[in-house]
This record gives C-alpha cells, structure tokens and sequence, in this order.
C-alpha cells in the first residue's frame, strides 16, 4: 500500500510555492508570525513559548485558518495542517515561507492587526456585477441540490432576545449587512432548475409578531419552522406585557455556512453600534480561486482517498437501531448533553490534539459499540477555508463540505496513541477538505459531527440581547451531532427514523465515551468495554425476561436448537437473523 506522508507540503503543493519564494531573516519572520500568533490566540507575544505547540496553547482548526489567512496578507505562507500538526510554534516559524521581497519591516504585521482580514472588493463587485448580473449562473452547492430534495432542510435559525424597544435599532442594523454582502442578493426562485439569479439589490424579509400571552409567546417559540423557500428571513415574536422580543434569524446553508454566519453576525454588531459594514470577498472570485486550487490538487487527493479505501475497505455507517413507526412524526428533535468543556479542554491542550478530534474519538467508539464492527465511518463537516486561498478566511458564503471520517479500532491502543491518530487523521482530512465525491468516495454516512459556532455580543456592546441566544437546526442528515466548545453538545435527529428513548441512551453513551477518554493510560479495549453503563444493564435487564420465571429451566421444555431447526423446516426463506439492513434467511 503506497504510503500517504503528514506534513506541510502535505497541505501546499509545489504549485502554491512561488518559485522567487525565499526565507525572511529569522528576525523579521519570527516577528511577523509571531505577532499574528499572539493576535489569533489573544494572548502577549511574551506568554507564547516556542517549544508548545498552536493546540496546546489553546488553539484549534478555526484559529489556524485565521492565523495561515493573517500571515498569508503579510506575505507569509503557512499551511493549516502544517499549523495544526507541528508539535512547537518553533516548528511553524521554521515552515513558513515568504513570497515577496517587499516584506521588510514587522509594522506590516502591526497594519493587519488594526483590520480584519479583507480585500478591497469594490472593482471585483463591479466587474462580477458586468457579468452576471440578470444572468443566470449554475448552482453547485449540494446544499442546494438536497434542498430541493427534501424542501426544509438545511435551515439554521438563531434566536435573540432583546427589549422591544430596541427592536428599530436591531432591524436598522441587520438591514445594513445584508444588503452590503453579495451573497444576499441570489434569488433561488428557479432553484428547481438547478439556476441562480443575482438581484440587483438583496431583499430583506423582516416579518413582525405580536402576541398576547407568555403561553402565546413560548408556543410560537417552539414552533418548527421549516420554509420551503430558499431564501433569508426575520421572524420577530413580541409579548407587549413583558416589552421583550424575539428575533429568529433563518438562513439557507446555501447561501452561508457557520463560519459566515458568525462573520455575518459581527458585522451586525458593529453595525448596531454605529460602525462601518465591510462586504467580505465576493463569493464568485473565491469560488474562481478554489476551482483553480482543486485543479492543482487532484492528484493528491486521488492518491489521499485511494488509500484511505484500501485501509477501510467496509466501514460500517450506520448505528443500527431500529426505525420509529412509519407513521411517525415529521420533522427533527434532539437530546443534548453537557461535559466539563475546561477538563477536556486541558487534557485535549496536554496531548497536542483537538477538542473536536477528542469528540470524534468518542463517537468512533459508539459508533463501534452500536455497529458491533471496529472499522466505520461519520460524516466530519469541515469549514473548507483552509485552502490557501485569498478571501477564503472573509468570504460570506457556504464552504463548507462533509467528508466521510473512516476509522478502524485497534482495541489494543492505549488511549493517548488512539486520541493523536484521530487527530492527525482530522487533519489529513482538512488537507483535502476541497474534495468532490469524483475523487474516489462516496457519502453514505447516515452520522455527522460539526462545530457549532457560538455567537455573543461583544464585552463593549452597548444593546445586549436578555439571556443566552440559542439555534436551531433542520439537517438533512437522519443525525447530526453539533459540538461546541463551552461543552454543550446536541444530537439532532430525524423522528421519521429515530425514537427519542433510543436518542436518550445514545447520547447516555456518548457522554461516558468522552468522559472514559480522560483515562489515558487504558485501552481502547478498556473503554469499549465500559462503555455499557449500570443504567444501560439496568434497561436491558427491564427489556429482557432473563428475570422471568419463564426463562428459568424449570419452565424450559425445548431449546434454542430445537426451535430454530422447527421453524427453519416450516419457512426456509423468513428472515432468521437482521442487523441494519443486512439479513439471512434460515435457509
């Protein structure tokens, strides 16, 4: 089997390197990476050390997509995976390279602290709005396509709660950002045909509800909203008796993905505080850009999944509980969970990996536990910005893309070894995260596991929403497991396919596989085999009769045998033995 090597060229092909590149002196370039080091991770530059690596002095994927964008606008590149993988910041100064002569002075990197990572977009605006505007373009999102698929998916929505009396300084301010992002001017009105429209100006839907009573008010609340439009929209539900308001913000990941709508959402802080709104890269030059960039890299990623098919021949994908009635409800529901976000957080730090990688170690292991198969396969959504792509870190606009995330068990690995290969493969996968199924796999996965991103008002901001904001999520993924960093974790599911007790005892599990991670000097083995909790024995002992005086060898007059080869002789072709969707009949 050929073998796939980690490391920063992994990440930046010999395209991507121009050739007049040549090495900064080490006092400039440490300087220069530094400071945007000390910037991405909020703390002083003298706090840093040299001999830690980026994760364990508290960043993570996001953070190194914003640290390789900040560099690259001073002229410095640096791979995401080459930030995420060396093991000390002295390993990223050695890997980064310059691309032009110009960089001589460390206030360069001062410039890129006092402005968020921009390109002056106005003549690209321009000359994009010479060429499409009025014209229709094709869509190749796969958002897109499953939308039409199955109307309602795909949907976030995000609720805050303000004083009615500030809800003409909130619409004022959101008004301003969305009809400054491009992005917002596409009309899906012929999504069926598989074409978009660009609007001259983007329309801003801004509905306004009053209700009467706090019942009234929580009921509309709870209410499943599920648009069969493709489009952004306001839903506002007031209660006059208690002067609040709720703002329900509900966009397609058509046209953003989590990464741009938390972008989206601080630019509306700025705006309701009076600031300037700046439009992103347009979406169309970095779609351009990406395109190139996939052309450059397809050899890569032929070789990266050809492997990885060769390595997991037959994962398992599916959880294998049994289906909730066919007349079930519609729609989807969730269970969530809470861990200790600081302890898996300093234990994540202390091993070099990951807190979303230390998540997807855990699932791998209730994916197992459920599947009864040590090699399987979920879906990992990746923001799709690491490409080192300018304006892909700024861009308003859906990036993101679900690859398949195979793993199989060793149950003889101890814990530690087992976390650090979870976390080299999530970045091996965000190495090629710009795939296409043409590449060589296929999306089967019926799980999937994202970041969700926690959006807050600033420390300094002077209209504050009352409470926590929260979201909710109309996947199109039977279910989706949606993790932060403050410990909250939510599985959403389908009530077509799943029942919520079944929901309830897996999300039972999940807690004690992440919990049961924290013991790195046991095996995997060890864990698997403590994954199944008293209550878990206490259910199966309640739902089994092996307490019943039936199944007591008094009462036992034919046997196992007996009665398989008796039913075998009267309905060879039954089903004798189904797991998921596998089956045997007796004969």
């Amino acid at each position: 089997m050929p073998s796939l090597t980690l490391n920063s060229s992994a990440f930046v092909d010999d395209a991507l390197v121009v050739s007049e590149a040549r090495a900064l002196t080490p006092s400039v370039s440490d300087a220069v990476i530094m400071r945007h080091t000390s910037h991405v991770l909020g703390r002083a530059v003298g706090d840093l050390s040299l001999d830690a690596s980026f994760i364990g002095q508290g960043g993570h994927s996001l953070l190194a997509i914003k640290l390789a964008s900040r560099c690259r606008s001073s002229s410095t590149k640096i791979a995401v995976g080459a930030i995420l993988i060396a093991p000390s910041l002295q390993e990223i100064l050695n890997a980064a390279t310059v691309t032009q002569d110009t960089l001589s002075r460390v206030e360069m990197a001062e410039d890129v602290d006092n402005k968020e990572p921009s390109t002056d977009s106005s003549g690209i605006l321009d000359s994009m709005r010479s060429i499409i505007a009025e014209t229709v373009v094709e869509v190749e999102s796969a958002s897109g396509s499953d939308f039409i698929n199955n109307p309602g998916t795909n949907v976030i929505s995000f609720y805050e709660t303000y004083r009615t009396a500030n809800i003409p300084s909130i619409r004022a301010a959101w008004k301003r950002v969305i009809e400054a992002e491009p992005t917002f001017k596409l009309s899906f009105a012929a999504a069926d045909t598989g074409k978009i429209l660009e609007l001259p100006q983007a329309l801003f839907a801004w509905n306004e509800t009053v209700v009467g009573s706090r019942a009234e008010y929580e009921a509309a609340l709870e209410q499943d909203a599920s648009p069969h439009t493709i489009d952004v929209s306001f839903n506002v539900i007031t209660l006059p008796s208690e002067g609040i308001s709720t703002i329900a913000w509900r966009v397609h990941h058509v046209f953003i993905d989590g990464m741009a709508a938390q972008s989206v959402y601080n630019k509306f802080q700025g705006a309701l505080a009076g600031k300037e709104v700046t439009p992103g890269t347009p979406f169309q030059h970095v779609i351009q850009e990406l395109r190139e960039y996939q052309r450059r890299t397809l050899t890569y990623r032929k070789k990266f999944w050809a492997i990885q098919a060769a390595k997991h021949p037959k994962p398992v994908c599916d959880i294998g509980l049994g289906t909730a009635p066919a007349d079930g409800p519609e729609g989807m529901d969730s269970v969530s969970i809470t861990v200790p976000s600081e302890r898996i957080s300093a234990k994540a730090c202390a091993l070099g990996v990951s807190v979303p990688s230390w998540y997807q170690a855990a699932w791998a292991l209730v994916l197992s536990l459920y599947a009864d198969s040590d090699s399987v396969t979920f879906g990992a959504v990746l923001s799709g910005r690491d490409p080192p792509i300018d304006g892909a870190a700024d861009t308003i606009g859906p990036l993101i893309n679900t690859l398949p995330f195979n793993t199989t068990l060793d149950q003889s690995t101890n814990v530690t070894d087992y976390l650090r290969s979870i976390f080299r493969h999530s970045v091996e996968l965000s190495g090629v995260q710009c795939s296409a199924p043409e590449d060589g796999f296929t999306r089967q996965f019926t799980t999937a596991l994202a970041m969700e991103f926690e959006m807050a008002p600033a420390d300094d901001q002077g209209i504050r929403p009352i409470g926590s904001s929260w979201f909710k999520t109309l996947p199109n993924i039977p279910l989706s497991i949606y993790m932060t960093y403050n410990g909250k974790i939510r599985l959403c599911f389908s009530k077509k396919k799943y029942l919520m007790e079944d929901m309830q005892v897996l999300a039972e599990h999940f807690h004690v596989a992440i919990m049961r991670l924290c013991s790195w000097m046991c095996t995997v083995g060890d864990v698997m085999a403590s994954l199944l909790t008293t209550d878990s024995e206490d259910r199966l002992m309640a739902f089994g009769n092996c307490l019943s005086e039936k199944s007591s060898p008094a009462f036992i007059i034919e046997d196992l045998v007996t009665l398989f080869e008796r039913a075998a002789r009267k309905n060879p072709n039954a089903v004798a033995v189904e797991k998921s969707e596998k089956a045997l009949s007796y004969a």
